[in-house]
């Protein structure tokens, strides 16, 4: 195929999704957050206290890896980690006040981006958008799971 690759639907979506991370990147970073550690936040925000077994399975993340997030989070006094009531072995993890309200921000930063992309499109627009990249999405998930 011959074709010049911005033609390539892949190609758009990857790039806009690439330039829509990066934007994403640099809000989080101004909170002093890697896109890991606001993962975390945002999984704890939903979800509540977890053990870090269950944020590294949830979040598909090693152990090494977690533990040097989860140490730099604790640092910045984002969450803290508890002696499990249960299993003594394992730790739960929870947010602080400050891990709370950096969670907060975090969203009025995604809110930020959503407006710059709706701000493009009109309501229909988006609507149709929505709609489309949920079908990719779904053909993509039915291969995964085959």
């Amino acid at each position: 195929m011959n074709q010049p690759i911005e033609k390539l639907l892949s190609y758009e979506l990857g790039m806009t999704a690439h330039m829509l991370q990066n934007d994403i990147n640099r809000k989080f970073s101004g909170l002093g957050l890697t896109r890991s550690q606001s993962n975390i936040l945002f999984l704890l925000y939903k979800e509540g206290s977890m053990t870090q077994a269950e944020l590294m399975q949830r979040l598909n993340v090693q152990g090494s890896t977690m533990n040097g997030l989860l140490e730099t989070m604790l640092k910045k006094e984002l969450i803290r980690k508890m002696q499990s009531r249960e299993d003594r072995r394992s730790r739960v993890i929870s947010l602080t006040e400050k891990g709370m309200h950096i969670e907060e921000e975090m969203w009025t930063s995604l809110e930020q981006a959503e407006t710059k992309i709706t701000s493009a499109l009109s309501q229909e627009e988006g609507d149709e958008l929505r709609r489309l990249l949920k079908k990719v999405r779904i053909t993509f998930r039915e291969e995964e799971t085959k």
